[in-house]
């Protein structure tokens, strides 16, 4: 009898164990985690490349530090699939073998991807003038930045002397600086944000008229927060 009652115990721990499931741990936030957040409208998951569930075809996501949880996961692949601000499709793939938490990362503002020829980026021993221009119905604003490489040196000048900054700091200008030449083109806010970069003599100009974008408020706020 004895023996029967243990072989029932076994039979109902290994019973439970399969019906464990896990959770999805969804986190909307961005990859910039300076600035505003960006809006997200619509997140789709799907299990196995059958829809499971889709989030937001009602009610926007409205921030990024939206937090989603679904429990009763099971086994099997799952893709996350939504829209970044640049107007590209972005998959999220994991495969869900065992019980416990899940943790999705959703990038909004994510760069579908690294542009080759960037002026900050292979800036040597020169410098580029970044201006910004903002119109509006109801606002105008403008503003500069230089940034100029010496040798192995950076530097950073923004209303005052020109400040020595690491690697790290640069490369935060390089990926804004990827990110905005990247903005679609189909726009149609009544705000025109125009950015251009001034190096060698030449001129880009980059134009973001979809209100979708704080690039130069994320920038400002970096700045700040930097100490340049």
């Amino acid at each position: 009898m004895k023996r029967l009652f243990l072989i029932w115990v076994l039979i109902s721990a290994i019973s439970c164990r399969k019906n464990e499931s896990a959770s999805f741990d969804i986190h909307i936030e961005n990859t910039d985690r300076v600035g505003v957040n960006y809006n997200l409208n619509q997140l789709i998951i799907y299990k196995n490349d059958t829809l499971f569930k889709k989030i937001g075809s009602k009610e926007p996501i409205r921030s990024l530090d939206e937090n989603i949880k679904i429990d009763s996961i099971r086994k099997g692949r799952y893709s996350f699939v939504y829209e970044s601000i640049f107007g590209k499709e972005i998959k999220e793939v994991i495969q869900v073998d065992d019980s416990g938490i899940y943790r999705i990362s959703v990038n909004p503002d994510r760069s579908p991807e690294r542009l080759k020829n960037l002026v900050i980026e292979n800036l040597k021993n020169d410098r580029v003038k970044w201006v910004y221009n903002s119109s509006g119905c109801f606002h105008h604003d403008d503003d500069s930045i230089i940034l100029s490489n010496n040798g192995n040196d950076y530097f950073i000048q923004y209303k005052g002397q020109p400040k020595k900054v690491d690697e790290k700091v640069w490369s935060y200008f390089v990926n804004t600086e990827n990110a905005m030449r990247q903005i679609p083109k189909n726009g149609g806010c009544t705000t025109i944000d125009t950015y251009v970069l001034s190096y060698r003599g030449k001129s880009d100009t980059m134009i973001d008229n979809t209100c979708r974008f704080r690039i130069w408020s994320h920038l400002k706020d970096y700045l700040n927060n930097n100490k340049l």
